[in-house]
């Protein structure tokens, strides 16, 4: 196993409206200053308001992507999904007297992003409503090749 190296939070900037099913959760995104190469091997979510969002994350290994704009349909053209490196799935909550975290570690998926930016997009998966556009802030593990 290599060195483990932890992301900032990223801050995905939800809205406070309604989310339908398959809606941009934020709007595209990246991590920064990541390392060139490695595998991605846990997220983690602070959920501010204790709302439980059940969302995938899409990794992608290029800027050009459009993506989509937040509380829209997330519609990703074919092409665009050739640079899809793979999705995880926050579903497991543990919750506290008023938020809670996300954790999602049981995946191994090997990147490369020699600009050391690695974006995402994420996808609501049910009905949601948020308090407030600071609600929901993600960071990644990624295991150092």
């Amino acid at each position: 196993m290599g060195r483990i190296w932890k992301s900032p939070f990223i801050d995905i900037g939800v809205e406070t409206g309604a989310y339908a099913i398959g809606d941009a959760l934020g709007s595209k995104n990246s991590f920064a200053a990541v390392p060139e190469h490695g595998y991605l091997v846990g997220v983690v979510v602070q959920d501010h308001d204790q709302e439980h969002p059940v969302f995938d994350i899409v990794f992608f290994d290029n800027a050009d992507i459009a993506g989509s704009t937040d509380n829209a349909a997330l519609a990703p053209t074919d092409a665009e999904l050739g640079f899809a490196m793979g999705a995880v799935r926050v579903s497991d909550y543990f919750d506290f007297s008023a938020n809670s975290i996300g954790l999602e570690s049981n995946f191994r998926i090997p990147y490369w992003v020699p600009g050391g930016n690695l974006f995402f997009q994420c996808i609501i998966r049910g009905v949601h409503t948020f308090t407030a556009i600071t609600d929901i802030q993600i960071a990644i593990y990624v295991e150092v090749t």
